[in-house]
């Protein structure tokens, strides 16, 4: 689950999280295919305002209800047990928050569950150094820190939830790619 309190913390580094918003944006943007878009974890739906332009239609899942944005339509519930029939989504993005789930599994098996055949799942968090140093210098809260991982086991998560990996990479983020066969 994604906290209010959590983007407080990530806030306030001010221009970096603008700076990594529009990198983790652009890492997405070129694995979207097809014409419908599911963000989990999509917050105040920043990133899902930025890649709406690419679809036809555009749905965010939010599990904590002071993030709004009037004009997204934004889910709220968990990752784990998404409102969606089964193959309704062509890609299924959740960036920067895997890190904050209480049990990564179940939610890559629900995101995989919901892509349609051929689809796409896109994963991106902070590189795990960069979560440590973070937490270090007070950027992030540990408590809300509960998965800091490299791009294999994400790979490892997603091939257990049926999809093959097509890509996977740790660079400033740490990006995992996987279809539905």
């Amino acid at each position: 689950m994604v906290t209010t309190e959590t983007y407080k913390v990530s806030l306030q580094t001010g221009g970096f999280t603008r700076m990594g918003l529009a990198y983790r944006t652009h890492l997405t943007a070129r694995w979207v295919i097809g014409d419908s878009l599911l963000d989990v974890g999509c917050a105040d739906g920043s990133m899902l305002r930025r890649l709406a332009p690419l679809v036809k239609r555009a749905v965010g899942v939010e599990s904590d209800p002071s993030f709004s944005a009037t004009d997204l339509e934004i889910h709220r519930c968990y990752a784990e047990t998404m409102p969606f029939a089964d193959a309704s989504f062509s890609t299924v993005i959740c960036s920067a928050a895997r890190k904050h789930f209480k049990s990564t599994q179940p939610a890559i098996h629900e995101m995989a569950r919901v892509l349609m055949a051929r689809g796409r799942l896109i994963i991106l968090d902070p590189h795990p150094l960069l979560v440590k140093l973070g937490m270090r210098l007070g950027k992030f809260d540990p408590k809300y820190i509960r998965h800091n991982d490299y791009a294999w086991t994400i790979a490892q998560e997603m091939r257990r939830s049926g999809l093959s990996v097509i890509h996977q990479s740790n660079g400033v983020f740490v990006a995992c790619v996987g279809e539905k066969t």
